[in-house]
């Protein structure tokens, strides 16, 4: 009985000697399949992540870009929003001097890690070059990550401005910003099987932003603390027929009593909280009350009556200026040109308004009705 169980306990042994190195050479074979997972995992993930980054700054700037067309001039609005991409990878919104050579880092540490993107250098390898492997990584201290340089590119048409950033790519499209840059690096697929001349070239990335002129939706109360003064609402409505009848530089004579504005063309009404001004389409008009003498430029809502509930609701937004004068019964109204408005206009609702169905679909069709409003610009 001993001898036996002897000869089975070799015949183990011999048997697990055979299968010894099993593990290291499978471990071999799947690493191709485990670094080909983390190039998915990780390489992609960096290259979503970048752009991500491009199209939120390239979006931001070029909503800027628009702002204010018709009464700022293009290359101030393109400045406006080339600095919009800058401070968009800028650490700490501290820089001075040159972007991005002059970025001190985040939170001042010198660090300068916030862009779209890291920026590798490889050298060495082995093998044929073509290959691309064993190469060493090597990260800029300062210069670890894309910071885009825009460059100018090609006007858009009217009531539109677009902005391109782009990794991997060389030639200038047509945009009115742009910025090419190096791929975004295979990191962990450089040990996977993938194709090495796609591992060589990288990942390329494109992230655009475009944005067009739309029929404003909301404003803001004006602000004259602050330099130079912000435009927002002024205490003024018209009557949707007698803002369409309005000519731009023509001035109108209307008298005025008790705030109200010729045979109901309009109505002044005293500046008060945001909850209460007409500051978004659909809201209700506040009570009328007596202006005081002097020249007033902003927005002013343009109201209509709605069948739907027989009562007074802005349904759009215009720019005028008016001189009211003795002692607040006479009016002299301008309307200004159309344009997209620089500050304090958006193209959503930024306010609530108390609607039915029925009241909102006839605002909403009015504000069609409005003649050369104001507008706003918006991301596509």
């Amino acid at each position: 009985m001993a001898v036996r169980t002897g000869r089975v306990r070799r015949g183990s042994l011999s048997r697990r000697n055979c299968r010894r190195g099993y593990t290291l050479v499978f471990f071999a074979m799947m690493l191709f399949g485990i670094m080909a997972m983390a190039a998915l995992v990780i390489d992609i993930g960096f290259a979503r992540l970048a752009q991500q980054q491009l199209r939120i700054a390239a979006s931001s700037a070029a909503v800027e870009g628009l702002r204010g067309e018709g009464v700022l001039d293009y290359d101030d609005r393109r400045t406006a929003a080339r600095e919009f991409v800058h401070w968009h990878f800028d650490d700490d919104l501290d820089s001075t001097g040159t972007y991005p050579a002059d970025d001190d880092g985040a939170f001042d540490t010198g660090s300068g890690r916030f862009g779209a993107g890291p920026v590798v250098q490889f050298s060495g390898g082995a093998g044929d070059a073509s290959l691309v492997a064993s190469q060493l990584m090597h990260v800029e201290q300062g210069d670890p990550v894309y910071k885009p340089q825009v460059l100018d590119g090609t006007p858009s048409a009217t009531g539109s401005f677009q902005v391109a950033l782009r990794r991997g790519t060389t030639d200038a499209p047509t945009a009115d910003l742009y910025a090419n840059g190096p791929s975004v690096p295979y990191l962990f697929a450089r040990g996977s099987l993938i194709n090495r001349q796609l591992i060589n070239n990288g990942i390329t990335m494109r992230g655009t932003g475009r944005a067009e002129s739309r029929r404003a939706l909301s404003i803001g109360i004006a602000d004259d603390a602050i330099t130079p003064a912000s435009p927002g609402l002024m205490p003024l409505t018209l009557e949707l027929s007698y803002w369409n009848g309005l000519t731009t530089s023509s001035p109108d004579s209307q008298s005025i009593a008790v705030g109200v504005i010729g045979m109901s063309a309009g109505r002044f009404f005293a500046i008060a909280t945001s909850d209460t001004m007409p500051l978004t389409i659909g809201r209700l008009l506040p009570a009328a009350s007596v202006p005081t003498d002097g020249t007033y430029t902003g927005y002013v809502p343009i109201y209509a009556e709605i069948t739907a509930s027989s009562t007074l609701r802005v349904v759009g937004f215009g720019q005028v200026e008016v001189i009211v004068s003795g002692g607040g019964t006479q009016a002299s109204i301008t309307r200004l040109p159309s344009h997209v408005g620089p500050e304090n206009v958006s193209a959503v609702r930024c306010f609530s308004a108390s609607l039915i169905a029925a009241e909102s679909d006839e605002v909403f069709t009015q504000l069609g009705n409005v003649r050369e409003p104001l507008l706003a610009p918006a991301s596509r």
